[in-house]
């Protein structure tokens, strides 16, 4: 009986450790929209110029990013890791980071790191 009782409880537990986790997912959502990347720049006081910069950089992120995702479906099958394509994630993160900063002035950018962490 106790045998019984302990493992319903782990049964539980791992549920709701699983749901939590599910949960937590949804929370973080990769294929971000215009509006959503937009809305980190929000009270940098950015001009028309940045703006219109920002959303050209947002559409050429998005097409790489889809490329991406193609070239690793179909490079990593059967692979768990895909080292190539872990590193060349971080090269188009470090990327769009250093577009950004180009975009920003300086505060702006300071002010823009402070927020994303």
């Amino acid at each position: 009986m106790k045998k019984i009782i302990t493992l319903v409880a782990i049964a539980m537990a791992l549920s709701v450790s699983a749901q939590t986790e599910r949960a937590h997912r949804q929370d973080i959502n990769p294929r971000m929209t215009q509006e959503q990347f937009m809305q980190k720049f929000d009270g940098l006081d950015i001009d028309e110029q940045q703006r219109q910069k920002l959303v050209e950089l947002y559409q050429k992120k998005q097409a790489e990013r889809e490329d991406f995702r193609k070239n690793r479906a179909e490079m990593s099958k059967n692979q768990v890791f895909d080292a190539k394509a872990a590193e060349r994630k971080t090269k188009i993160e470090a990327k769009k980071s250093n577009e950004i900063q180009e975009i920003l002035t300086p505060t702006q950018y300071e002010i823009f790191c402070r927020k994303s962490r």
